[in-house]
């Protein structure tokens, strides 16, 4: 019923801008909430994080054919690099300026409110069982100045079994080092998401329903990496398939000094206002 609501009211605002009075109904506008928490065990005590995501891509033509609203929890760089976490409410404008190059602008609404602005040059590519994302990035916000970032998703494909790869580096020139992280996925996956988001995708966020192991690797700077997860994911469709829940155990070790083993759980519940598409079977 909220989705429907929110539809029509969308259909309405772009009604408004057109200039024929019978002109077609906008396309839908998908959006999806998301709520996960983590707990996880350390030597010495127990710590627990909980996380929300929002992101809605509005889908107005009448009002401009070329250019698409969106409101996120999802930072412009869009980094894979694990551990992060949303930097608050974003609301922009997204804009394909030429092909394969979007541009976007907006708002971080927070404390301090910044304005945010980036170019990505990145398109889908598929050849036979194998899909590839590479994307570039160059961005820029009033609170962390200038930063790019490059990441690679590789998908390998045979029915229900999905391999993937999943790189990323970032730099913030208020940073300084290089970031960067490494997933590597190895899933049985009975539903799939529409989803192009690269930190979304070594996340598993495209699954729908399935499970999957997961090996990941981040640091910043030089030498071996500060960081080392591995472990499980199981995701389900509730609700007719719109509510899917999740359940992520992990082993994680963490380089502060000597490098420290834990163990963790990391459950989730999202919301996804728009058709998962069951996976078809091996020829």
């Amino acid at each position: 019923a909220l989705y429907l609501r929110m539809q029509r009211a969308l259909a309405a605002l772009d009604r408004w801008f057109a200039a024929e009075a019978d002109a077609a109904a906008p396309p839908p506008s998908p959006f999806s909430i998301g709520l996960g928490g983590e707990v996880w065990r350390l030597p010495s005590r127990t710590r627990a994080q909980l996380d929300t995501q929002f992101d809605m891509r509005l889908e107005l033509p009448q009002l401009e054919r070329r250019i698409r609203l969106f409101l996120s929890t999802q930072a412009p760089t869009d980094p894979v690099v694990g551990g992060e976490r949303s930097e608050g409410w974003r609301l922009g404008a997204r804009v394909l300026a030429a092909p394969h190059l979007t541009v976007e602008t907006g708002l971080k609404l927070g404390e301090p409110v910044a304005a945010f602005a980036a170019a990505t040059v990145g398109t889908r590519r598929d050849q036979g069982p194998w899909s590839l994302w590479p994307q570039a990035q160059l961005s820029s916000t009033t609170t962390q100045g200038l930063g790019a970032s490059a990441s690679l998703v590789a998908d390998r494909t045979s029915g229900p079994v999905l391999l993937r790869s999943a790189s990323a580096a970032q730099w913030l020139r208020r940073d300084g080092p290089l970031r960067w992280s490494q997933v590597l996925m190895a899933a049985s996956v009975q539903r799939r998401l529409p989803n192009d988001q690269a930190s979304a995708l070594a996340l598993g966020g495209d699954i729908a329903e399935g499970l999957a192991l997961r090996l990941e690797l981040s640091s910043a700077g030089q030498g071996p990496p500060r960081r080392v997860e591995l472990g499980a994911l199981w995701k389900h469709p509730l609700r007719s398939g719109w509510l899917v829940a999740g359940v992520r155990p992990f082993v994680r070790w963490e380089r502060e000094g000597a490098r420290q083993a834990s163990a963790g759980v990391a459950v989730t519940l999202d919301a996804y206002f728009r058709h998962p598409t069951r996976t078809a079977p091996s020829p």
